[in-house]
């Protein structure tokens, strides 16, 4: 376009400066229609990329929408997991309070002991902000405080003695009916509305100590906190559970002052009543509490637990039968009234049945039991079953003294004036020698405290002794302090 000269720098006629002109605008008319079909194509690209934007866009939305249902629905599961979560940490803290309650019912101590440690059940376990027990004194008009735990644990005040009918406490025991609120500020019982704000006090429990349809007490607790309908059940078992152990006590209680009238009436049987109420104590407690346990019903159906739980009151009472057998055994020798069927024994026939019966407390305490391949013609001329009892009491003994990890040995033999000779052997803590004669002694043990680890009547070797001399035999003992001690049965030879 460029080349076409104009007409100001020709001297071109005026036809060819029309011409000039026209091929210009043609020109330009070519460029713009160019120009237009660029521009058709760039909007038509435009529009196209417009149109991905809305979809995409669209596409963005939708996202949004998807992950913010997601977003929701993640911070639902993440609150129902919460919820569970809370639950199941309560429901593991009202099962280790009602555990607590369990293990202080069979256990051994003085019922204040006992409460404190029930009333401190309350607190660890359900979060109370205290917990106290009364219990109702002999004239039944007066409620006691026996235990406080929490933000209090002194027992004087003014709720220290609480008169059956008056408070909130006496208004429980009173109507033998409980008393639960999530609403402390403005219940009308609740008499110390000040202190409650103050303390900031929401709930109360309070439940009497009802047994065989008689009150013994009142148990009670305060919360900074709602307490749900599982807590409060929680706490009403524990309150019956309370009851049971108030209820045994007061037994107990009335067999220690009835025992302690007939020492002072007598005063020749002080030592066996005294060692007797001591050993038979511990089984009876047992016995009861898991009987009372099942009774009520806290664990439900037949469960493992349940059964580990008939298995110790199975113990407790063979346990205790062989006190009263041991009793029963020294009256009858005593009073000349024991048979002895005398028999030709072969000793490796008893042995083999004593061994059955102390092999498993010997693995128990991981103790070595040697027992001899003993000869079967080495008799003796003896009761079967009281050798069998004689020999079974020296195994034990020795079992039971000796450390974990000890010895005990059996040897047998005769000798030349025709005696037969078994020996039981330890590796125990000994015997002083001032002591020697001592432990043949009735209701005599060596260790003979009410904190002694090793359960029995002392009885054992007393009987032991006099069974093998009503045989026409004896029962001596060796012993070195630190080296251990050794039994020896002499028996006629057969």
């Amino acid at each position: 376009m460029n080349d076409i000269p104009h007409p100001s720098d020709t001297d071109s006629t005026p036809l060819e400066a029309l011409t000039i002109a026209h091929l210009q605008l043609q020109e330009q008319q070519v460029e713009l229609e160019s120009a237009n079909e660029q521009l058709q194509e760039q909007q038509a690209e435009l529009e196209d990329a417009n149109q991905q934007l809305r979809e995409r866009g669209l596409e963005l939305q939708q996202q949004r929408v998807e992950m913010e249902a997601q977003n929701a629905e993640l911070l639902a599961t993440t609150e129902s997991l919460r919820e569970r979560t809370l639950d199941a940490e309560a429901g593991e803290r009202r099962a280790r309070f009602l555990g607590d309650i369990a293990g202080v019912i069979i256990s051994m101590g003085d019922l204040p002991d006992l409460m404190q440690r029930c009333c401190q059940a309350a607190v660890d376990r359900l979060d109370a902000a205290f917990c106290r027990v009364w219990v109702l004194d002999s004239e039944g008009k007066v409620l006691v405080l026996t235990a406080s735990a929490g933000m209090y644990t002194h027992l004087n005040g003014g709720h220290a003695r609480v008169p059956v009918g008056q408070f909130k406490i006496g208004l429980i025991a009173e109507e033998a009916k409980p008393h639960v609120t999530n609403s402390v500020i403005g219940d009308p019982r609740v008499s110390e509305q000040e202190w409650a704000r103050r303390e900031g006090m929401v709930a109360f429990a309070g439940f009497p100590l009802i047994v065989g349809g008689a009150l013994v007490g009142v148990m009670a607790m305060f919360a900074r906190q709602l307490l749900s309908d599982l807590d409060v059940t929680a706490f009403s078992a524990g309150a019956r559970a309370v009851s049971v152990a108030v209820h045994n006590a007061g037994l107990f209680r009335a067999e220690r002052e009835a025992r302690e009238l007939a020492e002072h009436a007598n005063r020749s049987k002080s030592a066996f009543l005294a060692t007797m109420s001591h050993e038979l104590r511990t089984p009876l407690n047992a016995i009861r509490g898991y009987a009372d346990l099942m009774d009520m019903g806290l664990r439900g159906a037949v469960t493992v637990e349940q059964q580990l739980d008939l298995e110790r009151i199975r113990r407790a009472q063979q346990h205790l039968l062989g006190l009263i057998n041991g009793v029963l055994d020294y009256a009858k020798i005593g009073a000349g009234a024991v048979r002895y069927d005398l028999e030709t024994l072969s000793l490796h026939d008893v042995l083999a049945t004593t061994e059955a019966l102390v092999v498993p407390q010997a693995r128990e305490k991981e103790i070595a039991l040697f027992l001899p391949d003993v000869d079967e013609g080495l008799s003796a001329h003896a009761d079967r079953s009281k050798l069998e009892q004689i020999l079974l009491n020296l195994l034990s003994n020795a079992v039971k003294f000796t450390p974990t990890g000890g010895e005990v040995r059996v040897s047998c033999e005769r000798s030349g004036d025709g005696w037969v000779l078994v020996h039981v052997s330890d590796t125990g803590p000994g015997i002083a020698p001032d002591q020697i004669e001592a432990v043949f002694q009735p209701f005599v043990q060596l260790d003979a405290k009410l904190t002694r680890g090793s359960e029995g009547t002392g009885l054992g070797l007393a009987i032991s002794r006099d069974l093998a001399s009503g045989m026409g035999g004896d029962l001596t003992v060796k012993s070195e302090v630190g080296a251990g001690s050794q039994f020896t049965v002499r028996l006629p030879a057969a």
